[in-house]
């Protein structure tokens, strides 16, 4: 916390990329009129994939990304436990992190058919299996100091058109029900999240609208391209300053 404070203190300016983290920062001393907003954000040529793989009458539940302590993974563990018997749900996981091999170890012992394990791979190769997947997962686990994120995995997820079911809170939680890209589970109920996730699967028409949601929400909102101009802008205003 020393440091902490210390670094806000000699920051001329300071870069947020999540509006939750802005009261934090002014209950740490900082001027509102020195935290700048940048979030997150998605270049055009991300956003405009195709889905290489035709769709059918199967659903692929996707997570991509960390696997650690901070993420609850394993509830995907139970919800395939919960389809086992229905052919036409599928899960896979890619990604890193802490509980990787723990994750791939479980898959193997629990005899899962319906889940497959990838391990990471580049960023345009993930987004490309993000685009064929019918469904995006996210979760964090319920502690008070992920509130005020937004993970970099629900942005991915949105702007290439893929419906959210979500075990969060805070504000990944309202960005998510504002932006009306799919469904959250606050309390992390799996009784809850197996409900919507069969609710999608009898509805590919509500996936597509959903999907079509966070499609507009990222180009409204998340585009790299005019994002960027935030950080320049800050940029520019300290070296004038410093050539007064």
């Amino acid at each position: 916390f020393w440091m902490e404070k210390r670094l806000y203190r000699v920051a001329d300016e300071v870069i947020i990329n999540s509006e939750g983290f802005r009261s934090y920062l002014r209950q740490r001393g900082v001027p509102n009129e020195k935290i700048h907003y940048m979030p997150n954000s998605i270049r055009e040529a991300e956003r405009t994939l195709e889905r290489t793989i035709p769709p059918d009458d199967r659903m692929e539940i996707l997570y991509a990304g960390n696997m650690g302590l901070a993420q609850d993974v394993s509830l995907l563990l139970e919800l395939a436990e919960r389809f086992r018997d229905e052919p036409r749900v599928h899960f896979k996981l890619i990604g890193y992190g802490y509980r990787k091999e723990e994750l791939k170890q479980t898959i193997k012992d629990r005899g899962f058919q319906n889940f497959l394990f990838l391990e990471a791979m580049p960023r345009t190769e993930a987004f490309q299996a993000i685009k064929n997947a019918d469904v995006a997962f996210v979760s964090l686990i319920e502690q008070e100091v992920f509130d005020t994120v937004i993970p970099g995995k629900l942005i991915d997820y949105m702007a290439v058109g893929k419906p959210i079911v979500a075990a969060v809170s805070g504000h990944a939680a309202n960005v998510i029900e504002a932006a009306e890209v799919g469904y959250v589970s606050r309390k992390r109920d799996i009784d809850e999240i197996e409900r919507i996730l069969r609710k999608l699967l009898d509805r590919p028409d509500l996936r597509e609208a959903l999907g079509a949601n966070g499609i507009r929400y990222v180009k409204e909102n998340l585009c790299w391209e005019e994002n960027i101009d935030v950080l320049d802008q800050v940029v520019q205003q300290l070296v004038m300053e410093e050539t007064r």
